[in-house]
């Protein structure tokens, strides 16, 4: 049972991690950072899904 209790907080923190990536993105794009910089931080995949929530 505590393996699967690992792996959930495992995964649960990668969620929490991603939600706040696409989170900062989505304020640097309201904000008018241009997608060139934000790229230098953040994977063209988190940009891309900020946008679609954007």
């Amino acid at each position: 049972m505590c393996e699967v209790m690992q792996k959930y907080e495992k995964i649960a923190a990668e969620d929490a991690a991603k939600k706040e990536r696409i989170e900062a993105i989505q304020n640097m794009i309201e904000l008018g950072l241009s997608e060139e910089k934000i790229l230098t931080k953040y994977t063209r995949e988190d940009y891309e899904e900020a946008q679609k929530r954007n």
